[in-house]
């Protein structure tokens, strides 16, 4: 998983929407933590959150990567400037694997998180063994900066 996490890390970004995934994670990190944020779909349109979970945490993206592609540093600075706030915010990335098939991560801070929380979702991943596909989380307590985390561990 660890290692998971640190090729996405060093990938790269395919933005869906690249200005509107900026803006909108430029402006999540400006939303106080009780207001209703709205949130990015993988097709670029947003709906009004309705959770209380989603209430209470901002939006830093939904990005959705290319081979060689990295996450742009804005979607970063947004966790990092809530993660220092301690508000609840969350980015979405989807990466490839080699053969194609998407990897979902969703990275969260704040709120009940402490550090960072990363969970993995490989359900798609067809090359990878069936038992060992699914939702992996790791928390991440170490971590000062959510592009460099530190201290992670199944959760």
């Amino acid at each position: 998983m660890q290692a998971t996490t640190r090729a996405v890390l060093g990938g790269a970004t395919t933005v869906v929407g690249v200005v509107g995934v900026l803006v909108a994670a430029l402006t999540a990190c400006q939303q106080t933590a009780g207001a209703a944020v709205p949130r990015s779909s993988a097709t670029g349109t947003t709906t009004a959150a309705t959770t209380p979970a989603t209430i209470a945490a901002s939006s830093c993206g939904v990005v959705r990567l290319d081979q060689g592609e990295r996450v742009p540093e804005p979607a970063w600075a947004c966790l990092d400037a809530a993660l220092d706030a301690g508000r609840a915010a969350s980015l979405v990335v989807t990466q490839p694997t080699t053969e194609g098939d998407p990897i979902v991560l969703t990275y969260r801070v704040g709120g009940d998180v402490q550090g960072m929380e990363v969970v993995t979702d490989d359900r798609a991943d067809e090359f990878a063994p069936p038992d060992s596909r699914g939702l992996h989380r790791e928390l991440c307590t170490g971590t000062v900066r959510v592009a460099e985390p530190r201290d992670c561990r199944p959760a």
